[in-house]
């Protein structure tokens, strides 16, 4: 009797023990989810704010040589910091050089296009911006009140909310169809409306 209560009392500890050995793994696939989820939101805020001290950067640029913003309108085309040469049977990518002798406004875009590219953060020479496969557009929206917009666009790290439709607003369209999926672009816009100063 008493080696039957045994063998009762040791089943039933060996089923409590594989219960909550299962327990405990979902409740680790959990946490595993939870930690790749806010490591996405964590990447995603960080390009958010590298795209906002990016916008920041060029409508400086642009307020200091208010008087030849029109060399800093780019279009849709905008800038990436990388140009692509063909020869030889071999394309290669490289990053833009500046010229220390253009223009103010050119050298303005090639520098951010530098930024854009993540020049000013490498890891073993190679460039490392968070913004993956970042481009920069500079658009003319009202000539008369003399109204721009800076727009980035980039590969975000995963698939976020609806692509924006083409409302007429040029800047929607920075970086549009260049990163496969639309659901992953980002774009953030910011305006710059520019005041004719008094002498």
């Amino acid at each position: 009797m008493n080696s039957l209560r045994f063998r009762l009392v040791a089943g039933f500890a060996m089923v409590e023990a594989m219960v909550t050995v299962v327990v405990v793994a979902f409740g680790l696939l959990g946490v595993a989810g939870l930690v790749s989820r806010s490591f996405v939101a964590e990447v995603e805020a960080t390009q958010r704010t590298q795209a906002v001290m990016l916008l920041q950067d060029m409508v400086s640029r642009i307020e200091a040589n208010r008087a030849n913003v029109a060399g800093y309108v780019t279009g849709n085309a905008g800038v990436t910091g990388y140009v692509t040469t063909t020869g030889g049977g071999t394309t290669t990518t490289s990053t833009v050089v500046c010229n220390p002798t253009a223009p103010l406004a050119e050298r303005d875009r090639c520098e951010w296009s530098q930024l854009l590219a993540g020049t000013n953060e490498q890891i073993d020479t190679r460039n490392a911006g968070v913004l993956v496969g970042a481009i920069g557009c500079v658009y003319e929206i009202d000539a008369f009140n003399r109204i721009h917009a800076v727009a980035i666009a980039w590969q975000g790290m995963s698939a976020g909310p609806a692509p924006l439709v083409d409302t007429g607003f040029a800047p929607n369209g920075c970086g549009r169809d260049l990163f496969g999926n639309e659901n992953q672009r980002r774009v953030m816009v910011m305006p710059v409306r520019l005041g004719v100063l008094n002498s």
